[in-house]
């Protein structure tokens, strides 16, 4: 399968009236979370650290026969779990996540935006203590599991995430770009790493979120273009656990 090298995003432009409304919105509604949150960590809201960032990603597939590769050629790696919460309907927060890292001594929450044009916020509530962390995390039976490697290819930072468990022997890479110039400008002057599959970056499955929810083995089994991928995944499975 071709790898979509050409991938465009859609061009900034000046945000509509209606854009302008819904980003006043998410911006309130971040607002109340953010006080919610101050308040279960028994904080003020000022004492709350809260970093607000912009989500440009591409993600692709990897070819099952450089797994090793990765693995081998990756200069660090962590394990990673991130749990979701269901939202009651907001057209304006898509998802609220708490993850913790192996190599760190903290946990973080994380509230993203609904998709506006080619991008969503992100804010992120930063260094919630472990104890707390895993405490939220116990909430939720919505969970993803991972090991992630880091490697760079031609000087670009990629990431390669090997899921355990429900979704053992899925490998997705992804590259993250600061802004849409960012990542229209990789796309022009860059050659796809040899091991990348196909190009997911569109497909809502993919999405660590929904893999929580649903988990990859079984989805894939009722798509024909991922039948022998999920055939591999399961021969591989004890390699990634």
């Amino acid at each position: 399968m071709g790898v979509r090298q050409e991938y465009r995003p859609t061009q900034s432009k000046p945000p509509s009236m209606a854009e302008n409304e819904t980003i006043k919105r998410q911006a309130e509604e971040i607002e109340k979370l953010r006080l919610e949150v101050a308040l279960l960590k028994g904080q003020s809201s000022s004492t709350t650290t809260i970093v607000k960032t912009e989500e440009y990603e591409r993600k692709f597939l990897v070819n099952p026969a450089y797994y090793d590769t990765i693995k081998s050629e990756a200069h660090s790696h962590y394990s990673k779990v991130q749990t979701y919460f269901e939202l009651t309907p907001n057209p304006f927060v898509s998802e609220i996540r708490v993850s913790k890292r192996s190599d760190k001594d903290y946990g973080s929450l994380v509230i993203k935006t609904t998709l506006i044009g080619t991008h969503r916020t992100e804010w992120h509530i930063l260094h919630t203590p472990a104890k707390e962390t895993l405490e939220l995390m116990a909430l939720s039976p919505h969970r993803v599991a991972k090991n992630c490697y880091l490697i760079k290819v031609d000087g670009v930072e990629w990431k390669g995430d090997f899921f355990t468990n429900e979704n053992a022997g899925l490998v997705i890479a992804e590259v993250e770009f600061a802004d849409s110039e960012s990542m229209t400008a990789f796309t022009n002057s860059h050659k796809l790493p040899h091991w990348v599959r196909r190009e997911v970056t569109d497909e809502p499955r993919y999405y660590n979120s929904n893999l929580a929810r649903a988990p990859w083995i079984a989805a894939c089994l009722d798509q024909d273009d991922d039948r022998q991928e999920g055939v591999v995944s399961r021969w591989i499975r004890s390699k990634f656990h």
